[in-house]
């Protein structure tokens, strides 16, 4: 059990485990959110592939933060999967929100790799 763990955690700490092409690989990324909203993301040298499932609708705000460049984007989502694709030099991390039309609720999204 512990060589498992440590094989794991020298993947994480290597950043190449389970990538593939695209130059280096980004380093892995999560954080918690509400039930609400989630994202799972690949993630290469240059772009981020990641979708957004909601239980709501409304306005989403997400931000992709990379080392040289990154964007800030919204857009209107119904309750269900929405894939999206963002151009990133050095992928660092990914937020978000839905802020839901029902009771402007603002949910803050959960962030995984796929």
């Amino acid at each position: 059990m512990i060589r498992i763990v440590v094989a794991l955690g020298a993947c994480a700490a290597l950043t190449a485990c389970g990538s593939s092409g695209g130059g280096a690989p980004a380093a892995p990324y999560s954080t918690a959110g509400d039930q609400q909203c989630a994202i799972t993301y690949k993630a290469d040298s240059s772009k981020v592939d990641f979708t957004v499932t909601t239980t709501v609708a409304g306005e989403l705000s997400y931000s992709v933060v990379g080392t040289a460049d990154g964007s800030d984007a919204g857009t209107r989502v119904t309750a269900g999967a929405h894939p999206f694709s963002e151009q990133v030099s050095g992928f660092r991390r990914l937020t978000a929100t839905v802020t839901a039309d029902s009771d402007k609720t603002v949910y803050h999204c959960s962030v995984a790799p796929a």
